[in-house]
């Protein structure tokens, strides 16, 4: 109970804090620590590479994230091309267990993407290995500083792309489809070799929707260029049309009814009133929805100039 404690304890308490670090302009990277990695080193050893590691991604970009089943960020499609990393033990069936016989054990890392690990039900389905190191306790701190700038700097050559956005203008918001980023151009953003659909947007400007592809790692700059929005690009402007072609219809219905009870006379109002009646009344109704129409048709075109 008590180890229990001290494993989640620290780990929640490390959670929430990088859930509140967490920007718009950084990538979730989950970190999944093995349940007997602290056995293979020392007490606290997950916990105090977990920092280590979250205040060095930071400077490239990444936020890192303790791996919940809980955390509702999992369940968002927005997440779903994050990159996690599993570090292990090559020997973890007992505690403290054997290593190579000079007080060294084989630590490794796996990398793969989110949603390989929270579709599989016994794990991650292919671990693709980032990095192996062999960890010794007599010098710990100084082994955990190199696990930690081996870990930064092979995400920097095999995983990560630089990518920077301009817009004309300059303010436009970009947001990417996964991954939860958002920000104002120009921007920065680090993220995983891959694609990245994204959607730019500014006042009185036409939204802008891309497709961006990042096959290797590398550097990457994109140019936005947005369209000065129109009264025909606004979602009103065929609401508008519809009323429009709406009250003409109408129209057209009126005059046709009017005429026909135009040209009934004193003998069909005596020999068919309910023709009589029934004639003027569509010609009433057919006048009134066209002037509901043509309101509402003005109400949507000013609607055009504003949104």
């Amino acid at each position: 109970m008590i180890y229990l404690v001290l494993w989640f304890g620290p780990a929640a308490f490390c959670m929430d804090t990088t859930q509140s670090q967490c920007g718009g302009n950084k990538q979730a990277l989950w970190y999944y620590p093995h349940e007997k990695l602290d056995a293979k080193t020392y007490p606290g050893f997950s916990r105090e590479l977990f920092n280590d590691l979250a205040l060095q991604l930071t400077g490239i970009g990444y936020c890192l994230r303790y791996y919940s089943a809980g955390d509702s960020l999992l369940s968002s499609p927005k997440s779903k091309d994050n990159l996690c990393i599993q570090i292990h033990s090559n020997d973890s069936s007992a505690t403290y267990g054997p290593d190579n016989g000079n007080g060294e054990k084989n630590l490794i890392v796996d990398i793969y993407k989110i949603d390989e690990l929270t579709k599989a039900k016994t794990g991650p389905p292919q671990n693709r290995q980032l990095l192996s190191l062999l960890y010794s306790s007599d010098d710990s701190t100084a082994m955990r500083s190199v696990f930690v700038k081996k870990i930064v700097e092979n995400l920097r050559t095999q995983y990560i792309c630089n990518v920077t956005i301009t817009s004309d203008p300059l303010g436009a918001r970009v947001m990417a489809a996964h991954g939860g980023l958002a920000d104002i151009t120009p921007l920065e953003w680090v993220v995983p070799v891959g694609s990245l659909h994204v959607q730019c947007s500014m006042k009185k400007y036409v939204a802008l929707d891309r497709d961006l592809s990042f096959p290797k790692p590398g550097v990457y700059t994109y140019f936005l260029q947005m369209k000065k929005r129109q009264f025909y690009n606004s979602k009103y402007f065929y609401p508008a049309m519809a009323m429009l072609v709406s009250s003409a219809a109408f129209y057209y219905f009126d005059g046709y009814y009017y005429n026909r009870y135009n040209q009934l006379g004193e003998l069909d109002l005596h020999n068919d009133p309910g023709n009589f009646g029934s004639t003027f009344q569509k010609a009433q109704n057919c006048e009134r929805i066209s002037i509901a129409s043509l309101v509402l048709c003005g109400l949507f075109a000013g609607l055009t100039f504003w949104f």
